[in-house]
């Protein structure tokens, strides 16, 4: 969960035809514990997704480019829309920042200080918060919306205190209510399939679901031959575990 310095000016032009083999070869190295469960096909998306979506704000440098790529690593699919990291979209959609160099250094800055302020100089917020997850119990008895909403912030907060200092109350709410929806899309609507899809847009990124990373928690959310929600929850909670813990390995 760290970004090296020397990561910002890594590559010079990313419209030579051979970028997309040095930055695979970027990824590879830079994140192995990454590209151990991506594995080449996941690599070659998250290099595709880095520089497509890095086009779409003015990237076309390698520097940016591979800056964008580790923040997609680091801070999830997504993290350039994701509620929980304003900072980022605003930095991204700063029409006075006019060079992307700038603009990069800008990201760079920002993502280094909410890395350490989140997950720790060493990891150790995260660490805790990771172990602290595979304890959380999945059901819980709600009386109302409003109860909901408080239970689920209860639990925010208890498994990753210094990440959910970092959130205003309206970007938690927002990622409340987009965990409700992004439950509804896969034909949940219960308050576990809400907390277990809040959980892991809170721990992974908004974008999970998307995500070549956990390409495990896609499968179990489309899987056609899953009908009943109960069952594709905890389908999904138990991959879920089995990830966290060989990551945690």
């Amino acid at each position: 969960m760290q970004i090296r310095p020397e990561q910002i000016t890594v590559f010079e032009n990313a419209s030579e035809p051979y970028f997309r083999d040095r930055m695979f070869q970027h990824v590879r190295e830079a994140f192995p514990k990454h590209s151990g469960f991506l594995g080449d096909e996941g690599i070659w998306e998250v290099v595709r997704y880095g520089i497509e979506q890095g086009r779409t704000y003015g990237f076309s440098h390698q520097s940016p480019v591979s800056l964008f790529t580790d923040l997609t690593l680091l801070l999830g699919r997504d993290f350039h829309v994701d509620p929980q990291l304003p900072w980022a979209g605003e930095i991204l959609r700063d029409a006075e920042l006019t060079g992307q160099l700038t603009k990069a250094e800008r990201l760079h800055a920002a993502a280094i200080r909410y890395l350490d302020i989140v997950s720790g100089p060493d990891n150790e917020f995260i660490d805790a918060a990771q172990r602290q997850l595979i304890f959380e119990p999945l059901y819980m008895v709600t009386q109302s919306l409003d109860h909901l909403v408080q239970e689920l912030s209860a639990r925010l907060e208890r498994i990753w205190p210094e990440k959910y200092r970092q959130l205003s109350e309206s970007s938690r709410l927002a990622l409340i209510e987009g965990s409700v929806a992004k439950a509804r899309t896969y034909g949940i609507d219960s308050a576990p399939g809400a907390l277990i899809c809040l959980g892991m847009m809170y721990m992974l990124g908004s974008g999970f679901d998307e995500d070549p990373l956990f390409s495990w928690a896609r499968r179990a959310l489309i899987d056609p031959t899953e009908l009943d929600q109960g069952a594709k929850i905890d389908r999904l909670y138990s991959a879920a575990l089995s990830y966290l813990k060989q990551w945690c390995a």
